[in-house]
């Protein structure tokens, strides 16, 4: 039953496939093409390219951050240290003030004692 159908079939009206060849010859084309590809797709040689390609993205990446890290920790410690810079500027300010009123409070003691 199944080869009459078939052969009914033949004798009906062709199908699209049946008045070109161009179908069949771009599938056969398509599946040499995927039969390279895959052949090239899954060679350890261009695998292991791709992989190098992927790690050494990740590890740009990877650097891109750790450079962004350190110089916003390099402007953090510059930062710091003006503040730094301010305070110690401020202290000896406050302690060449505190020398000069302590030379004015030690020439007035001199004066101490002189009745005695």
């Amino acid at each position: 039953m199944s080869s009459s159908s078939s052969s009914s079939s033949d004798s009906k009206a062709p199908s699209p496939s049946n008045n070109s060849q161009s179908p069949g010859l771009a599938r056969s084309i398509s599946t040499k093409a995927g039969a390279l590809f895959n052949r090239l797709g899954n060679d350890s040689s261009v695998s292991s390219a791709r992989q190098k390609v992927i790690d050494a993205e990740v590890a740009e990446r990877q650097a891109d951050q750790a450079l962004e890290q350190a110089r916003q920790r390099v402007k953090a410690a510059r930062d710091q240290v003006k503040v730094l810079e301010h305070e110690a500027h401020e202290a000896a300010r406050r302690a060449a003030a505190k020398q000069e009123e302590m030379q004015r409070v030690i020439k007035s003691a001199k004066n101490l004692g002189r009745h005695g």
